[in-house]
């Protein structure tokens, strides 16, 4: 569990980002996952992933089908793209993004952030996502913790097990979500929105 919100990440998924920058990930296919399908974590720059077909059980690997490591720098990537995917029967949420932070008495559970390692820029445009969280009803199309300036627009979700998307703390200067449409959903759990947002921790951040 981290920071603000009460949904506990599993760090398994089909590609594992960490320490990247510039890194687009456009027209893939994300398919029958039992995990995550892109998992943007802490510790290769201009990276590029396109036109990948994903098709198969990944719980056994333990950093995914493709693994993109710098772990010089804690949970650091920037301007990182996600855009024009499809995700469908996932076991787990779509897209993860996961940050650190330092004070706390457990690593990247402190309040401060001013180290940068998190993830900012990020940009989640124009996917589509469709039965989601076939084995965790924590799941949704996009998760984000400990992570700043990201922008969700333009996608399209249904038949999720419980949210569209999660902010599960109030870290940094602000997200954008907008223009993105859900129709049915909450197959797999009840009293949960399209946004779930948690304000419960209050972060020091270097803007």
């Amino acid at each position: 569990m981290f920071q603000g919100g009460d949904w506990s990440i599993n760090r398994y998924a089909a590609v594992v980002a960490e320490g990247v920058e510039q890194f687009n990930i456009s027209g893939c296919t994300f398919s029958r996952l039992d995990n995550t399908g892109v998992f943007l974590v802490r510790a290769p720059i201009a990276a590029e992933l396109t036109g990948v077909s994903v098709a198969l059980h990944t719980a056994l690997i333990p950093l995914g089908c493709v693994s993109l490591s710098c772990r010089e720098q804690g949970g650091y990537t920037r301007d990182v793209a996600i855009e024009g995917n499809e995700f469908a029967w996932l076991g787990e949420s779509a897209v993860v993004s996961l940050g650190d932070t330092a004070g706390g008495p457990v690593p990247g559970w402190g309040v401060d952030g001013t180290a940068g390692d998190q993830p900012r820029g990020t940009k989640l445009w124009y996917n589509f996502g469709r039965e989601l969280g076939m084995i965790n009803k924590q799941s949704a199309l996009y998760f984000q913790a400990v992570t700043d300036g990201a922008d969700v627009r333009g996608n399209v979700a249904f038949n999720g097990a419980r949210s569209g998307a999660n902010f599960n703390d109030c870290f940094g200067s602000g997200s954008n979500f907008s223009e993105n449409v859900r129709l049915t959903d909450l197959f797999g759990a009840s009293g949960s929105r399209w946004v779930l947002s948690y304000v419960r921790r209050v972060s020091t951040v270097a803007l």
